[in-house]
């Protein structure tokens, strides 16, 4: 399911590792996650500066109005399955709440 985020906001996102039978695994030690946005115009994603282990996002919208998908790659030294690749869905990016209000007037016309 989409997830909206206002035209002026952000968001973290969280990663989280499970086996084959859908078992929670802990972060693999030394891995490495780049996250990336399908459109970097709508969305950006960086790993968010307030967690150390990089396994959180920071998804911020740009202001402008689209739909972009954030996607992670984890590189795990020494597995041979690595990298993992996540997909997190669309972000669809909507107007924010109203902050002004604008007036714009027609041409003249003769009484």
């Amino acid at each position: 399911m989409p997830f909206a985020l206002p035209d002026d906001s952000h968001v973290s996102c969280a990663v989280s590792f499970v086996d084959d039978a859908n078992n929670a695994v802990p972060v693999p030690a030394g891995a490495v996650a780049a996250w990336s946005s399908s459109d970097a115009t709508v969305v950006t994603v960086v790993a968010d500066p307030v967690d150390p282990t990089g396994m959180t996002g920071l998804v911020t919208s740009t202001g402008k109005l689209g739909v972009a998908t954030v996607m992670l790659q984890v590189t795990v030294p020494g597995d041979p399955h690595s990298p993992y690749v996540g997909v997190g869905g669309d972000v669809i990016v909507g107007a924010g709440v109203i902050s002004a209000v604008d007036i714009s007037f027609g041409a003249p016309a003769h009484n």
